[in-house]
Parts: C-alpha cells; sequence; structure tokens
C-alpha cells in the first residue's frame, strides 16, 4: 500500500515467540535426546552436500551453549566466526544460500528478553521434552520459577 509521500507501508511480522526463557541455563547438558530416525529421512540430509551437514549439524550443538539455550545469534558474519575452523563470511552467505543450506529449517524468533534470534522447531522441541523430563539440572539467572522456563 502506498501512501501520499510515495513510501509504501509495511505491516510488521509477527515472529514466532521462543518458549524457553533466555534466565534459563542447562547445567552439564550432556545429551539430549535426538530423533535420529527423523534426521536420516530429512531432506536435509537426503539432499545437502556433506559440508552443509557437518556446519548444520555444528550448529545445532552450539546452539546448546547460547542464551537462550537453543538458539542462534541472527547474524551471519558472527555464525561464521563461530565455527571452527572459521568460514568467510562470504562462504557462509553462499553455502545459505543453496535450497538446502547451512541454516535449513531455521527461522527468526523473539526471545522473552526482546533479543531476535534464530530456532529450529526439532532443537526447541528436544530441549523442551529434555526440561520437562527432568534429565538435567538447571538454574536460573534471574529469579524465575520452573513454570517462566517454559
Amino acid at each position: 500500500m502506498a501512501s501520499r509521500s510515495g513510501l509504501t507501508i509495511v505491516q510488521p511480522t509477527t515472529l514466532q515467540r521462543y518458549p524457553i526463557a533466555a534466565g534459563t541455563a542447562l547445567d552439564h547438558l550432556g545429551s539430549i535426546a535426538w530423533e535420529f530416525r527423523q534426521y536420516l529421512q530429512s531432506d536435509l540430509r537426503l539432499n545437502a552436500s556433506h559440508e552443509i551437514k557437518g556446519i548444520w549439524f555444528d550448529l545445532v550443538q552450539m546452539a546448546q551453549e547460547q542464551t537462550p539455550v537453543g538458539t542462534l545469534p541472527n547474524d551471519h558474519v558472527r555464525l561464521a566466526r563461530m565455527l571452527q575452523p572459521p568460514l568467510a563470511p562470504e562462504h557462509f552467505d553462499d553455502l545459505q544460500s543453496r535450497r538446502f543450506g547451512i541454516l535449513h529449517g531455521w527461522h527468526e524468533c523473539l526471545c522473552d528478553d526482546g533479543t531476535i534470534r534464530l530456532m529450529h522447531p526439532e532443537v526447541t522441541r528436544a530441549l523442551i521434552e529434555h526440561i520437562k523430563c527432568g534429565r538435567c539440572r538447571f538454574h536460573f539467572r534471574s529469579k524465575r520459577s520452573k513454570q517462566d522456563v517454559l
């Protein structure tokens, strides 16, 4: 829709809210349940290059130590530098631009601390199940109860 000034009015998009509070930290998160059969049959695994699959899996692991847990920064330059060995940002963007790119399945979300980060539905689901089952110790960086985590 164009206004009289010729500028286009853009409706704000609604980002999905990330369900795990930013103040939650999982201690000694050595493992979480992972539905490997789902991954083995996924479009990413069946169609992406080995390089992309390896980087994608690395990013999933790194998300476990981020704040909020399970998310990634919404910054390709930072993500490229977090990888080991680091990727040149241009190479990161090239790998991401492919149909089955290194951020396949990740999308922006709004965290309870107001930041916009990246989340993956399966990573989030696995963490929520992990928290609900009590298979990990967790603490709160702020004064929140367990009900506030989810």
